[in-house]
């Protein structure tokens, strides 16, 4: 009998709608734990460790750390908002996903049941993140310096908030932000390229630039 262990600490989880929707479940095939936080979970081995979460920052990377040293299960992690470092980091876990909130009711059923399964499971499952973070924009051509903030990103690219004009499509720049805190604090800097510009957006949506990563954010 499969045992999931669930680690709810968002304000809805849609691990455990998802559970619901499992033919394991309604068969009473499938044994499920629940925790409330990371530190609560038993050190035991399970056939997958769902976790849902609001917002993933450096003191969340440091529980999921330790408790990847006591269970060595595969962890599948939701979280609405992660930044950057915490996504570094994360990234660097052995058998972990990273899916981005709110993740498809229909896909979360298969993802689970293809984990227990023991199919691997690959980051490529929600390659785009949301964050909002400041970031400071250099135009390597033109020395421009230019204040922003990063809305989301992927392994390959973000989307800035940017309302001028100065900025072109192929513009090649240097983005830096500062972490304050965990393992990675500091400045990190990233080399990109613009590769489109929203310059009138619809009802709803932010003028900014898209780049393309030019070196990967995940390592």
């Amino acid at each position: 009998m499969p045992i999931v262990c669930l680690v709810n600490s968002s304000r809805e989880s849609s691990f455990a709608n998802a559970l619901k929707g499992l033919d394991l479940v309604s068969a009473r095939e499938l044994r499920l734990m629940e925790a409330t936080d990371l530190q609560s979970v038993p050190t035991s081995e399970f056939d997958i460790v769902l976790i849902n979460n609001d917002r993933a920052g450096s003191s969340f990377t440091t529980d999921v750390r330790r408790l990847r040293a006591r269970v060595h299960s595969p962890f599948l992690v939701a979280t609405r908002q992660i930044a950057i470092p915490a996504y570094q980091e994360l990234s660097e876990v052995r058998g972990l996903v990273i899916v981005q909130e709110p993740f498809g009711t229909n896909a979360l059923p298969g993802l689970i049941e293809r984990a227990l399964q023991g199919k691997l499971l690959t980051r490529e499952c929600a390659p785009r993140f949301l964050t909002d973070e400041p970031v400071r924009i250099l135009d390597q051509k033109t020395g421009l310096i230019l204040q922003s903030r990063m809305m989301n990103y992927s392994p390959t690219g973000a989307f800035l908030r940017y309302a001028g004009i100065s900025l072109r499509v192929g513009s090649r720049l240097r983005l830096d932000f500062v972490n304050t805190g965990g393992s990675r604090a500091g400045t990190h800097s990233f080399d990109a390229k613009v590769i489109w510009i929203k310059n009138a957006p619809a009802l709803g949506k932010e003028r900014g630039v898209g780049v393309q990563f030019l070196n990967d954010v995940a390592v």
